[in-house]
């Protein structure tokens, strides 16, 4: 199952319990919610902030993504030359590294994500 639809399948979960939520104490909620609309903020806040942790744990456990974090940076090596990658440094070569959380090897120069596999260098479109 490709990441879309992952991504689908999950967003129409938060949808679906939202609307039994929302089905069960909808009537309480509506009325509080004429009077006090930072309830609602907080709500909407709280939901996506969720929706974050889950993107987190599920790529963590997967041990692919960009939302996940690795806890085993000690023995990350190199998809390409087997050597053992620098560890705590971390020194960005670009901004996009320094947000994707990619690392440049030492020795061959090869792009290895966080997880230790092998970025694949995607083509730029030139107008």
């Amino acid at each position: 199952m490709s990441k879309k639809i992952k991504t689908v399948l999950i967003l129409m979960g938060f949808y679906i319990v939202f609307m039994i939520v929302l089905r069960f104490w909808g009537e309480h909620f509506l009325k509080y919610m004429s009077n006090n609309s930072v309830l609602l903020l907080a709500i909407f806040m709280f939901c996506f902030l969720l929706w974050g942790v889950c993107l987190g744990v599920r790529d963590t456990i997967r041990k692919s993504g960009c939302f996940g974090a690795n806890f085993d940076y000690k023995n990350l090596h190199c998809p390409c030359c087997n050597q053992k990658m620098p560890y705590p440094i971390n020194l960005p070569e670009s901004l996009s590294q320094a947000f994707s959380g990619t690392r440049t090897c030492p020795n061959c120069k090869s792009e290895v994500d966080k997880w230790g596999k092998k970025v694949q260098n995607e083509a730029k479109l030139v107008p």
